[in-house]
């Protein structure tokens, strides 16, 4: 899971709850592959934590990143089949 949090600003994020007006401070922890739309108000700062066990940045890289929407569709298909147990 990945932990997000608004340093700065005001902005309208969708959570699971719908869409949600917040400021500084409000934190959400999201599942791998999670995708957010967001609108910002004003500037902002939105912070992302990732954890890993990893020292080596191009492996990180590797881990967190997806290049193209097929890549992330892979990522989420591939989810997807194991929260069915498949």
């Amino acid at each position: 899971s990945d932990v997000l949090v608004l340093l700065e600003g005001d902005m309208t994020v969708v959570t699971e709850q719908g869409p949600q007006r917040i400021g500084p401070g409000f934190h959400i922890v999201s599942p791998p592959g999670t995708k957010r739309v967001a609108y910002a108000h004003t500037f902002c700062r939105w912070l992302t934590m990732h954890g890993t066990h990893e020292t080596d940045v191009d492996k990180i890289e590797q881990q967190f990143i997806v290049k193209s929407e097929q890549e992330y569709l892979a990522f989420a298909a591939e989810q997807q089949q194991l929260l069915e147990g498949k």
